[in-house]
């Protein structure tokens, strides 16, 4: 019932704002509204994809904060991954192993 108000709108819309001959006008409009138009690429979801993630690494290396917290998060990643590395080796073979681990 929700859908309803929306088909009405929908079939009561002119033809001439329907009408689509060519997708190639109506891709141009579309281009032209993006940051960054494909200009003939091949892979232009893509690069599109690194332009922003370009933007976001730009306004984030504008914030001294946001710097700070990435390089403290990334600190703690690597030594959590670095003690679980090393923590089953050692207890494997250490006085402190448990009895169904000492070999």
């Amino acid at each position: 019932l929700a859908y309803v108000p929306l088909l009405a709108r929908l079939l009561s819309l002119p033809s001439e704002l329907v009408d689509v001959s060519s997708m190639a006008p109506v891709r141009a409009r579309i281009d032209s509204l993006t940051l960054y138009p494909n200009e003939g690429l091949h892979f232009g979801h893509l690069s599109s994809l690194v332009y922003e993630w370009q933007d976001k690494l730009r306004g984030v290396s504008r914030n001294p904060l946001a710097i700070a917290l990435t390089a403290s998060m990334c600190l703690l990643h690597f030594t959590g991954a670095g003690l679980t590395l090393w923590a089953a080796p050692f207890l494997a073979v250490s006085a402190a192993a448990p009895p169904e681990l000492a070999t």
